[in-house]
């Protein structure tokens, strides 16, 4: 049987997926072993799974905008003199902020990532 959650195979007597502990309902499919189904049950997981990490190295990437926006904007700060002006790089700290929350929607929600990757190819054709 396939899990729902994870998309990972399971044995057909399982009340429980041994990979992600999600209780497996009557109406899990079942797949035999060699067959198309499972192939591309398989190939579904490890998109799940690339998705997953893309999402990570989505949320990093947030972080280090908004790190280096906030980095330069105290640093212009310090230089500043009494009274003078400096930068504040609201762009680049809201697209961190951005960025990383996009990245913690694909990590919670990966099948999102692959529907968009879906529509797109579909608007390529």
């Amino acid at each position: 049987m396939i899990c729902n959650n994870c998309q990972k195979t399971n044995s057909k007597d399982a009340k429980f997926c041994v990979h992600c502990g999600t209780k497996l309902s009557k109406r899990e499919i079942e797949i035999e072993e060699g067959s198309v189904d499972r192939y591309f049950a398989e190939q579904k997981a490890n998109f799940i799974e690339e998705a997953k990490r893309l999402a990570d190295s989505e949320m990093k990437q947030g972080v280090i905008w908004f790190v280096i926006a906030v980095v330069i904007t105290f640093g212009s700060y310090l230089f500043a003199s009494e009274g003078g002006t400096y930068y504040v790089f609201w762009g680049a700290m809201i697209y961190g902020i951005y960025r990383l929350i996009r990245g913690f929607w694909y990590k919670l929600n990966p099948k999102s990532l692959l529907n968009k990757a879906e529509e797109e190819a579909k608007k390529e054709k």
